[in-house]
């Protein structure tokens, strides 16, 4: 039997794109791809839809519970990005300056 590369593709991104595995579980069932049929293929389609559509709902029950909730999320969010960038520059940049001295350096030397 032949399984058409769109399902098998699309089982893999599906599993890749799962918030529920870890990356593991997630090896693990990638691993094991080549090995099902089609059938086994279109059942884990269908119970990646399914799980999908209940946190849908589940999501939008909270959003209706708590109206102001995305802008919460959105506000926290924004604010640990910045702190990560932040973060992140002030590690780059002494390894940088650092860099840009050496490069100096050694032009002028030459």
């Amino acid at each position: 039997m032949i399984i058409s590369k769109e399902l098998t593709q699309k089982v893999t991104d599906l599993i890749n794109l799962s918030i529920s595995l870890d990356e593991a579980k997630k090896k693990e069932t990638l691993a094991l791809i080549p090995r099902m049929n089609e059938e086994q293929l279109n059942a884990l389609v269908q119970l990646f839809e399914e799980e999908q559509k209940r946190k849908d709902e589940l999501l939008q029950k909270a959003l209706e519970k708590n109206p102001g909730l995305i802008e919460k999320l959105d506000k926290f969010a924004h604010e640990n990005i910045s702190a990560m960038y932040q973060e992140i520059e002030e590690k780059e940049k002494p390894l940088a300056e650092k860099e840009l001295d050496r490069l100096i350096k050694e032009l002028a030397k030459t």
